[in-house]
């Protein structure tokens, strides 16, 4: 699947408050025509973020798919995005 949007979440211990954003996603992307890959970096969790985000995974609209990279300790928001930025160039294809 081409994926013309891509977002890069980072993410620390936001259990509480992923599952809300996600549907957000999945509301608006409703009636678009376009899928979106979703990048949420785990930062360092120690929350049940990464358990939230499996659930979240088998129940949400095909139109988007979620890719997690995991950082095993807190690294900070900048190396988070680093990391996402790095996946989007990598993966990303404008053909």
């Amino acid at each position: 699947m081409k994926f013309k949007i891509f977002y890069i979440l980072p993410s620390f211990n936001e259990s509480e408050n992923i599952k809300p954003l996600f549907k957000s996603f999945e509301k608006f992307y409703k009636r678009k025509k376009t899928s979106i890959l979703i990048i949420l970096v785990n930062d360092g969790s120690t929350d049940n973020t990464l358990k939230v985000i499996s659930n979240i995974k088998k129940e949400i609209s095909k139109k988007i798919k979620i890719k997690v990279l995991n950082h095993r300790t807190n690294k900070g928001f900048g190396k988070a995005l680093k990391t996402g930025f790095k996946f989007v160039i990598n993966n990303a294809n404008d053909k």
